[in-house]
């Protein structure tokens, strides 16, 4: 590997790891919320199981909107896209897009690292489950593949881009030169 492909994953790796803390934690507290309030909801009513069926699918579904809600969020506010340091250098990281929406962009944003992220997970994940059959091993590789997938499908979005929207990275005062 050269050195200009080591620091492309090193970025990528920051970038990544911006997104991912915040959004697992997000995800986490979010969905410990979301069963309590289900819990309550079901065990303080009298309700029909049909009822409680439809009270566990409503509950998970909330939890589907404001996980991705907040996904698009994210790419909204300078949390991720704030300026990263390269080889000593401060970087500026930029959006390039021919939208002038700030939400159409962080949903351009979103979308690229998500079908990229996804699609390298379910290749990833095919091969890891003939590799490791067994479960505490698959557990522990789709974890790592998790994660591992996450760094590439940054790297892709920011390096190979595809599509209309970019992730600029430059540096200098006239923001024209490549880190």
């Amino acid at each position: 590997m050269n050195k200009r492909r080591a620091t492309e994953i090193r970025v990528s790796w920051w970038l990544f790891w911006r997104y991912a803390w915040r959004m697992w934690l997000f995800a986490g507290i979010t969905f410990v919320l979301d069963a309590a309030i289900v819990r309550y909801v079901i065990v303080h009513g009298h309700y029909t199981s049909v009822q409680i069926a439809l009270v566990d699918d409503w509950g998970g579904l909330a939890f589907l909107c404001l996980s991705l809600f907040y996904g698009v969020a994210l790419w909204f506010g300078k949390r991720i896209l704030r300026p990263v340091k390269i080889e000593g250098t401060m970087c500026d990281v930029r959006v390039s897009s021919p939208s002038s929406s700030v939400w159409k962009r962080s949903l351009a944003l979103w979308w690229g690292f998500n079908w990229r992220s996804s699609l390298l997970f379910v290749v990833a994940s095919t091969v890891s489950g003939t590799i490791f059959p067994k479960p505490p091993l698959a557990v522990f590789s789709l974890s790592l593949l998790l994660f591992v997938c996450g760094v590439f499908s940054m790297w892709w979005m920011v390096f190979h881009p595809y599509g209309r929207t970019h992730v600029l990275i430059t540096s200098g005062e006239s923001h024209d030169e490549a880190c």
